[in-house]
């Protein structure tokens, strides 16, 4: 606390970015200011302090800050680094990943496509949308209407026609035989009525289906004017169909306003959104989310939610329609106004017409809490009920936080490898999947056994040294010489011992805290071993200038200019140490699951070296049958059909046997090509 006190003399009363740090360095809470010095030393005031307060006030350690020239930037610059860090003492937009955007590209002929997230490529975007159903429906029905191209061609207009340029479909495509495209691909439409239907799309996602219906309807005059009665039906079946899309609408004002309106509902530690969005006075989407409030009190919840939400939007209304005040309002007014490029107006209606629009976002919102509630009682069922149910039927004493499981994949002893996939709580954590190539086979070899011995214990080296008689460890002044290795300035040298003997050695150069070289090495054989001691001796760059071959398998490269103290070497590897360092490795499994029966899982357990509290299943197909090594004897154990631990088990082995084969036919097609 002393050190923050003594920052508190220093920050200055200018606007902007304040960041509270705990005692491991991560950061805590990420807040904004109009004047820096007065929020960040009421936060240490010892009168009306909220628990949240004072449970940051106890954590914190250190304190930064970020001067910024208004309060407007001070709050984008908050909504950034709040996305980038989720600090948890913060309220938390959740899942934004997986948010769709619609976007019409910037082409001669644009293509209509759905993204997860919005480029600087001179597109138009519109979005947010949280429901991935909804958004299918919505392009199938654009296509419907409008027929623009969905298809990824590059297509280029020339003086007579056009160039296609990048033919990655045979054209024209089904779509526009059956009608839901233009086929600007086969010149049967010119770029200036192409670029027509484009702006009805755009019209239609931003809402404006008024605008559409209307020029719908002048077309259509136009051509029962001149008789061409074919086309008049053809519009006024579009009209139809535009009109209905906007029936389904739940609300209608006569003022034709535009405002997004704001329900919230807080259900322990979570806050459950519905954002309901009138354009023209017609509700044309609710959209849901799920935000993380920590201990937030209610009006820092909504400001959350808005600079978090329209950080993210492309579509602003003229007015925000929140529940309750907030105490920012004025400024993120401000804020909103710049963002949309119009006047944005926050407003806390309680009666009337307006009033009404909130409690119906409430309820909107109290429903979504109830059906996420029920989902989540579901899935929890399914994954941290099924971990549960299956440690119980394992007699495993720990709870299964993390599960991994191991399978191999070959075609006919060619292009082998294996797969770890990760499950933590019973659901997949695709970040931590791993493949391997396997090393140990020859040609045409098939051992899957042997395979699995090999990728178990290239995995466990994270977390136990496999090579049980080898110890390296800094050198005697006697070893030193035993070694017969040179010493030498800033430099250290190892030693490998074997029963007490020295089997080999090495020498470790320091040239600076972040870059070291391995020279010296006494007992090739130990090259590898001798390399990852040293990287994980350094944080930085180690440089080596020995086998390719160990250099390729530890992940270093070969370096394109070479570092002075190697100057008049052909060939040097330089490795990193955080490339060492693989977060999904250095995790520990409570429960491993390979992929076979007796012959894997008793070849596994005899040559792998497991950390303790780690359970090592085998699961054989015929009749899912789960083999674990009991007191020197293999148990047979069989779930019961239809139970959730049963799913689970087969649902793990399924995956690590889908992920193994990606990578197999990966290197199947290349060999092939």
């Amino acid at each position: 606390m002393t050190k923050i006190q003594n920052l508190l003399r220093k920050i200055p009363s200018t606007p902007g970015v304040y960041q509270f740090f705990d005692l491991a360095g991560e950061i805590i809470y990420i807040g904004k200011a109009k004047n820096l010095k007065n929020r960040v030393r009421s936060y240490f005031q010892k009168n009306s302090k909220t628990l949240k307060i004072e449970k940051l006030v106890e954590l914190a350690a250190d304190l930064k800050w970020i001067e910024t020239n208004s309060e407007t930037e001070a709050l984008t610059l908050e909504a950034n680094l709040v996305k980038e860090f989720q600090p948890k003492f913060n309220a938390l937009l959740r899942d934004d990943k997986h948010f769709l955007y619609f976007k019409i590209t910037a082409e001669d002929f644009p293509q209509l496509l759905t993204v997860r997230q919005i480029e600087q490529d001179g597109a138009k975007y519109f979005g947010p949308k949280t429901d991935s159903r909804a958004v299918r429906k919505t392009i199938q029905l654009l296509q419907k209407l409008f027929q623009i191209r969905t298809c990824n061609l590059g297509i280029r207009s020339k003086n007579v026609g056009v160039e296609v340029f990048k033919k990655t479909l045979k054209f024209p495509c089904l779509y526009s035989h059956i009608g839901l495209c233009t086929a600007p691909c086969d010149s049967k439409i010119s770029q200036k009525d192409y670029a027509r239907q484009v702006d009805e799309v755009a019209d239609f996602l931003a809402g404006d289906t008024f605008k559409i219906i209307q020029n719908l309807r002048q077309k259509m005059s136009a051509a029962a004017v001149v008789k061409n009665f074919e086309l008049a039906g053809q519009l006024r079946d579009k009209i139809f169909a535009v009109e209905n899309s906007s029936a389904r609408q739940l609300v209608s004002t006569p003022d034709l306003a535009s405002r997004d309106i704001v329900g919230v509902q807080l259900d322990f530690s979570k806050a459950y959104f519905a954002l309901l969005q009138v354009r023209n006075g017609k509700l044309v989407d609710v959209k849901n989310f799920v935000f993380k409030i920590g201990e937030s009190e209610l009006p820092e919840i909504l400001e959350s939610f808005l600079t978090q939400f329209f950080l993210i939007s492309t579509n602003f209304p003229d007015e925000v329609f929140l529940p309750q005040k907030i105490e920012n309002a004025a400024s993120l007014e401000k804020w909103l106004t710049e963002r949309a490029s119009k006047k944005v107006k926050i407003l806390i209606p309680k009666k009337g017409d307006k009033g009404g629009l909130v409690k119906l976002a409430e309820k909107n919102a109290a429903a979504f809490a109830s059906q996420n509630k029920a989902k989540f009682e579901n899935a929890t069922e399914k994954t941290i009920g099924a971990a549960a149910e299956l440690a119980k039927k394992l007699d495993i004493k720990i709870e299964l936080q993390r599960i991994e499981a191991y399978d191999i994949s070959h075609f006919s002893g060619d292009a082998t490898v294996g797969s770890m996939v990760v499950f933590e709580k019973g659901e997949p954590v695709n970040s931590a999947y791993r493949h391997f190539k396997i090393r140990s086979l020859k040609k045409g070899e098939v051992d899957d056994c042997a395979s699995l011995v090999e990728i178990l214990g290239r995995r466990m080296e994270y977390l136990t040294s496999q090579n049980l008689a080898i110890q390296i460890r800094k050198a005697s002044k006697k070893q030193i010489l035993e070694t017969k290795i040179p010493p030498q300035k800033n430099a250290e040298i190892f030693v490998a011992l074997e029963n007490k003997k020295i089997v080999g050695g090495f020498r470790l150069i320091f040239h600076d805290k972040k870059h070291a070289q391995v020279d010296s090495i006494f007992d090739e054989n130990l090259t590898e071993n001798f390399l990852k001691f040293a990287l994980k001796k350094i944080v930085g760059k180690v440089y080596f200038d020995g086998s390719p071959e160990i250099c390729e398998r530890l992940g270093f490269r070969e370096v394109q200019k070479n570092p002075f103290f190697f100057a008049k070497k052909s060939r040097v590897f330089v490795g990193e140490a955080k490339n060492l360092i693989d977060n999904s490795f250095s995790a520990k499994p409570n429960l491993i699951i390979l992929d076979g029966g007796k012959p894997q899982l008793s070849s596994v357990l005899k040559k792998v070296r497991f950390p303790k509290n780690v359970a090592v299943i085998g699961l054989a197909k015929k009749e899912e049958t789960i083999f674990k090594m009991q007191d020197g004897k293999f148990e047979k154990i069989l779930l019961p059909k239809n139970s959730q631990a049963l799913f689970l088990v087969q649902r793990i082995r399924d995956e690590a046997h889908r992920f193994a084969n990606s990578l197999r036919e990966k290197l199947q097609n290349s060999f092939e090509k």
